[in-house]
């Protein structure tokens, strides 16, 4: 009777071990950032190839421009107050047309859960998924997989990740070159924060 309770609670255990369970991400710690960042890498997704990115973050808008090798081409993708704007050429598309270009260019992830994805956290007031392993989870029907990290000014961040959703779009973004404003000074990204951890 002892050796039928003990292996049921052996199996009980051992099934809890291998569960993934759906979190809230008010559960995950907080940003390592502060709310206004910049961000440049590479990216290449499905529908635009290989390209550079530059991105500016300022509270929960962000700015965003990619140009193509050599040239070839150059877009601005705004979301501001909610509201979608992409510039390509002497195109001007907004909202739905500019959902459109995304989905064309196979950049149909949602622009504010990618704020947080790129500092390898999920999204906040969303609920996720941990992956086994600590470095990749999904949310919002997105896989998050961080494939190399890096430390600067004492917070961890992606070098490389790769996001992908199982229906063909995937964004990798590699070579990130992360700055920050340290204090709450109006010029952002005037000083880099200074490497002084908390102890």
């Amino acid at each position: 009777m002892y050796q039928f309770i003990f292996t049921a609670l052996l199996l009980a255990l051992l099934s809890a071990c291998t569960t993934l369970p759906s979190r809230s991400s008010s559960e995950q710690s907080q940003t390592p950032l502060p709310a206004s960042w910049q961000l440049q890498g590479k990216l290449a997704s499905s529908g635009l190839g290989a390209a550079v990115f530059n991105w500016q973050q300022q509270q929960a808008d962000s700015v965003i421009t990619i140009s193509a090798p050599l040239g070839a081409g150059a877009a601005r993708i705004s979301y501001q107050d909610g509201q979608l704007l992409v510039r390509s050429g002497e195109h001007q598309l907004r909202n739905a047309d500019a959902r459109q270009w995304l989905r064309a260019n196979g950049l149909t992830v949602p622009l504010d859960a990618l704020a947080f994805w790129v500092q390898g956290i999920p999204a906040a007031g969303m609920p996720y998924r941990q992956a086994k392993g600590a470095d990749s989870f999904a949310q919002a029907g997105w896989k998050i997989t961080v494939r190399k990290w890096q430390t600067q000014d004492c917070a961890r961040l992606p070098s490389r990740l790769k996001v992908e959703n199982g229906e063909g779009a995937t964004i990798k973004l590699g070579g990130l070159r992360w700055r920050w404003q340290a204090d709450a000074r109006p010029s952002l990204f005037g000083s880099a924060q200074k490497g002084a951890c908390d102890v």
